[in-house]
């Protein structure tokens, strides 16, 4: 789009290609910018984004992506000092589009897919921009809070979150708060559009097949707009004030490993049965548990931390999805977001992500916020 980076070229050529799976010549870009075909600038197969040449209107772009099958970034140069070759043997692919930059964004002027041999393609869908609004239940009374929930429904919100604690986790410690599934279940009634869920549910605090019916039922409530979050647990207040056992981090993943197949199994065991297949959506970024459990079970993955973060994590999931046999573009990209979308928007949605979260606190919840990234939303889908 007119005023991004030749970064955010590069950024979404890498996320698409190593979200199908498959490695990127780093070394390598296409035909470039110039006025001749291979002139610099190129554009590379991966970067950052909101970095280089500044895209005006009127610039036109050759764009040539490689992807190597065998999921390596590494290839290799032959004595003739042109030809590249993926190290492993695995075979390569290319598409070249001509892209021209234009005050209404960009046209592709030609788009010529030569798939030499590449087997197999994952094709990668583009998902739409999601943008949900975690209304903390803290500091206010819960008639406020069910304003509030309507409120941004009303917006257009695509998804309302509360979280699953029993204190306030800022502000006045003892301050105003209210339960989790409770008010899901009361939101299931007051609101009629939007999903719903917890962002997170905590899984040490309700047995894994009590949690599955209890979100069965909310499914059910609200005709099947539930997300079902769900996460190790972190607030040691939380469990010593409500009696249970704290653990360290590693058991409380562990245990969190343990209860993901009881839900799924006690979920096709109720009858009547969820409305739907209820999204799972697991939080956090622990590199060796959580995302391998992420690769295993999640529809949704929830992550924290700004783009360069997200870039790095997103290679480790990659890569547990390889090991358990998983397509990681079936796995929808969720961030949670505080600064203005312009800042960051584009660059998290150079990197795959499709779901932004931002929130809102008591005893006012602004809306002000949720405007923004609503109206950027629309831009990017249109």
């Amino acid at each position: 789009m007119p005023g991004g980076r030749l970064g955010d070229i590069s950024a979404a050529i890498g996320a698409v290609g190593h979200a199908a799976g498959h490695g990127i010549p780093l070394e390598f870009g296409g035909h470039g910018i110039g006025h001749a075909m291979h002139e610099d600038p190129h554009v590379p197969n991966s970067g950052r984004p909101a970095r280089g040449l500044r895209l005006v209107p009127g610039l036109v772009i050759a764009i040539e992506p490689w992807f190597l099958a065998g999921g390596k970034d590494e290839c290799r140069i032959d004595s003739n000092g042109w030809t590249v070759r993926s190290t492993d043997g695995s075979r390569a692919a290319h598409v070249e589009h001509t892209v021209a930059v234009t005050d209404d964004g960009p046209v592709v002027l030609t788009a010529s897919p030569c798939l030499l041999g590449l087997l197999p393609v994952t094709a990668t869908v583009t998902r739409p921009v999601r943008i949900g609004v975690q209304l903390h239940p803290q500091h206010s009374d819960y008639k406020t809070i069910r304003r509030a929930a309507s409120d941004a429904e009303d917006l257009g919100a695509d998804i309302l979150f509360n979280w699953d604690h029993f204190f306030p986790l800022y502000g006045e410690p003892e301050g105003k708060h209210f339960e989790c599934w409770t008010m899901l279940g009361a939101w299931a009634e007051s609101t009629s559009r939007a999903e719903i869920g917890a962002l997170v549910s905590c899984n040490s605090y309700r047995n894994p097949d009590l949690l599955a019916d209890m979100a069965r039922t909310v499914d059910h409530i609200s005709d099947g707009r539930l997300i079902l979050g769900i996460g190790a647990g972190w607030c040691q207040k939380d469990y010593d004030e409500y009696g249970y056992e704290f653990g360290t981090a590693g058991s409380r993943i562990d245990d969190l490993a343990e209860a993901l197949p009881r839900i799924e199994a006690r979920l096709a065991k109720l009858n009547p049965a969820p409305t739907r297949k209820i999204p799972v959506m697991v939080g956090g970024g622990g590199e060796k548990k959580t995302l391998r459990l992420v690769a295993k079970h999640a529809d949704i993955w929830h992550s924290f931390g700004d783009a360069g973060t997200l870039e790095r994590k997103l290679g480790i999931l990659r890569q547990h999805c390889a090991d358990v046999g998983r397509d990681p573009a079936e796995i929808e990209i969720s961030v949670g977001v505080e600064s203005d979308p312009e800042e960051v928007g584009a660059g998290l949605r150079a990197l795959g992500a499709s779901l932004f979260t931002l929130e809102a606190n008591g005893p006012d919840y602004d809306m002000g916020p949720l405007r923004a990234w609503l109206a950027w939303r629309d831009a990017q889908n249109s």
